[in-house]
């Protein structure tokens, strides 16, 4: 069921397994600015290195990251 449904969404053969679901919740919640122990926690690792394997910060994540610290005076 689930390779017909990635199929008629049209993703590559090589990402068309469950697994993918779990990577994609991690990154947008990390993109959503989830603290990582949050994420962890969600996607069930005992290991916060399995975790962060899973995080890949879009660039956009990083400037509103950053816009925060600055407003907030933890950066000047």
């Amino acid at each position: 069921i689930f390779a017909d449904l990635c199929r008629s969404a049209g993703m590559p053969e090589e990402k068309s397994h469950p697994h993918i679901l779990k990577h994609s919740l991690g990154t947008h919640l990390a993109n959503g600015g989830v603290p990582v122990q949050v994420i962890q926690q969600r996607l069930g690792h005992r290991n916060l290195q399995n975790t962060m394997v899973y995080l890949t910060i879009s660039s956009a994540y990083v400037d509103r990251a950053f816009e925060s610290a600055v407003s907030s005076g933890v950066v000047v």
